[in-house]
């Protein structure tokens, strides 16, 4: 049983499937993770095997990189038996001694778990956003020294009689509205209270038309 190189267990042990491909598009390599995945496919053509194509695949990354020296990616979905799966195909060329491009290595990355929690990620923020929308109270987000403004709900507008784009392009406009009997006390508490968790402050603040609005923040 031959040995692996240092090279080849390293290849196995990404997980990731690395065919080679001559300019005919012929597979002159393939790891093991893609020969489980996909089967044995040694010389034949990649179009072929994988898509039972007499020609080469619309938006090839293979001929991509023989054209134009360059490296190539893409992402796609592939259906089967076991599920849907999503994989990331990144082509690169490989030259001779004497510099000419005479093959293409692929990686070829399942990165279904990525898509799925991008997904999740995607649908939380739409359910968020759904629900901070709608509540007729006013919501924030910024970073952590309060110089950009994350996120702001439309109650704001409502509230504070002005727009949430004049707070995202001047973060400071919440807090300028605030009473000046009350506001040295608020500035005292976001930077002491609200460090500790213990932030819960009324105050007033006065509107662009001089009406008087009572808050708790």
């Amino acid at each position: 049983i031959r040995k692996r190189t240092l090279p080849e267990a390293f290849v196995a042990e990404m997980g990731d499937g690395i065919p080679r491909q001559d300019r005919d598009f012929r597979f002159i390599t393939q790891t093991e993770v893609l020969i489980r995945r996909r089967g044995n496919h040694l010389a034949a053509f990649c179009y072929h095997a994988y898509e039972n194509r007499d020609d080469i695949c619309d938006d090839c990354q293979a001929q991509k990189c023989f054209a134009d020296d360059r490296i190539h990616s893409r992402q796609i979905v592939v259906e089967n038996a076991e599920g849907v799966f999503h994989r990331e195909i990144t082509a690169c060329p490989l030259r001779d001694a004497a510099g000419n491009i005479v093959a293409c290595v692929e990686v070829v990355r399942d990165i279904t778990e990525r898509k799925q929690a991008q997904e999740a990620l995607q649908a939380s923020d739409a359910r968020f956003r759904q629900l901070a929308d709608h509540i007729r109270e006013v919501f924030w987000m910024s970073n952590a020294d309060k110089s950009k403004i994350i996120y702001v709900s439309p109650a704001y507008e409502e509230i504070w009689g002005q727009s949430c784009e004049s707070l995202y392009n001047a973060p400071g406009n919440w807090f300028e509205a605030i009473h000046p009997e009350d506001r040295e006390r608020v500035l005292e508490n976001t930077r002491t209270k609200q460090v500790a968790g213990e932030y819960d402050e009324i105050f007033r603040i006065i509107r662009p038309d001089g009406s008087m609005r009572w808050i708790q923040d």
